[in-house]
């Protein structure tokens, strides 16, 4: 690992806002003008937590606490923070400025998954006819969070560009192509895989064809073992059944999740029904064609994020025909590049005894930095670790008490489990001008 001068590292600070905001639980009110209503007027925010949780504060005072705390909460920052992603963003890139965020839950599968886009303007033009924008160009950054196999939550981060354009120059309800290509890495582990696609959408449905490609080869993973991501190819169609009732089907190529390097193909088919633009429900059969299927239900809420003046109301089962215009909106994010497949397998060397391994390649002066304890089995009593750090190799080492602590890092495993995360405080060298590299070893307590 290696430790760079400077600050922490920055990242988009409206992306940031959006990830958080996203998982809030509501939107921001449309009746309260003003980026932050809830600091514009404190008394009133209190006045209102008071008339909301009268109820909770006549069972006692930490039912009464809890329920203002969390309102607060909600008011002052949840609320500020949507309001803000939105506005800020729409007067930095334009109008056309967008942060999407989708949250879904599977009872069979691994529980709560979900994800947050944030789409930025580059350039558009409007359409010939009476309809709205048909061409957008925008670049897409987002990250899907989701839960392996072994109950470890990941997070797939996305970058890249959307062009989409009205081939018959009629405007965007008769149908919009698109392309794409986005680079996604995973944050854990670091697998990195290149995404090209193309889209078709029209009030009928939407077709897309996407093909994904890795970039880096095994690295590894949880104790004893190693992952790489994997090569496919995937075709997925729409069919509109109704305005909120829909059909999908996909087929797929990829390689075998074994690693040897081979391939099999899979199909899927899903039945969906949107009675409200921001839930989704569906019921899919996975795995057609193989030996093996299962049939997954989910549930979704997607909702924009920001000021909305009027809510959108219950369709039902909407009405035959395809979706009414304008159907097609050429600056909606791609949703359809999901977690990073992977390939597993058991390294060829297990050392004995305990390991140690930087969560991250590189981390700044006076960063925490996370660093994952492994033993090559599960432990069967509570097991003590202890965790040294020190220079590491090439020209310029780090510096003991000056880069890093030079202290003993003492870490238990419980019972149960091969492996625990521990988070470490790198000193602040504000003289550092210069990349140096730390390294860690691990060993049992004696």
């Amino acid at each position: 690992m290696s430790i760079q001068a400077g600050a922490v590292g920055r990242v988009f600070r409206l992306a940031a806002i959006a990830t958080v905001a996203a998982f809030g639980l509501q939107p921001a009110s449309a009746d309260v003008p003003g980026t932050w209503p809830g600091l514009e007027r404190p008394v009133e925010s209190v006045l209102s937590g008071l008339r909301d949780c009268g109820d909770a504060l006549g069972e006692g005072m930490p039912q009464g606490s809890n329920c203002l705390l969390g309102r607060s909460v909600d008011r002052l920052l949840l609320d500020a923070l949507t309001r803000l992603a939105d506005r800020q963003g729409q007067e930095a890139f334009g109008e056309r400025f967008g942060v999407f965020s989708s949250m879904s839950y599977a009872p069979s599968g691994n529980g709560l998954a979900g994800g947050v886009d944030v789409v930025l303007p580059l350039m558009s033009s409007p359409s010939s006819g009476a309809g709205p924008e048909s061409d957008a160009f925008f670049l897409q950054q987002g990250v899907t969070r989701w839960v392996d196999g072994r109950g470890t939550g990941r997070h797939d981060i996305r970058l890249g560009a959307v062009r989409r354009f009205d081939l018959a120059h009629t405007g965007a309800q008769s149908g919009v192509l698109g392309i794409s290509g986005f680079v996604q890495q995973s944050h854990e582990y670091r697998h990195t895989r290149l995404v090209a696609g193309g889209d078709y959408s029209s009030k009928w449905g939407r077709g897309s064809l996407n093909l994904f490609v890795p970039t880096t080869g095994w690295r590894p993973a949880h104790a004893g073992y190693e992952e790489r991501a994997l090569a496919g190819l995937e075709l997925g169609l729409r069919f509109d059944l109704t305005s909120t009732l829909s059909m999908r089907t996909a087929v797929s190529r990829w390689e075998d999740d074994d690693g040897l390097g081979g391939w099999s193909t899979d199909g899927r088919m899903a039945v969906g029904w949107s009675p409200h633009p921001w839930l989704d429900f569906d019921v899919a059969w996975n795995g057609l064609g193989r030996a093996a299927s299962d049939h997954v239900f989910r549930f979704a809420f997607s909702m924009p994020l920001g000021e909305r003046r009027r809510p959108p109301s219950w369709q039902g089962l909407g009405l035959v025909g395809g979706k009414p215009p304008p159907a097609v909106d050429p600056w909606s994010p791609v949703d359809d590049i999901a977690a990073i497949r992977v390939a597993s397998r058991r390294t060829a060397t297990a050392r004995p005894g305990a390991s140690v391994r930087f969560l991250r390649d590189s981390a700044y002066s006076g960063d925490r930095i996370g660093l994952e304890v492994s033993l090559p089995a599960a432990a069967r009593v509570d097991t003590d670790v202890v965790i040294a750090l020190a220079p590491g190799p090439g020209d310029n080492p780090a510096i003991a008490g000056v880069d890093y602590v030079d202290e003993p890092i003492r870490v238990t495993i419980p019972a149960g489990r091969s492996s625990t995360v521990v988070t470490v405080r790198l000193p602040l060298n504000s003289g550092l001008d210069e990349a140096r590299s730390l390294s860690a070893t691990a060993s049992l307590a004696s």
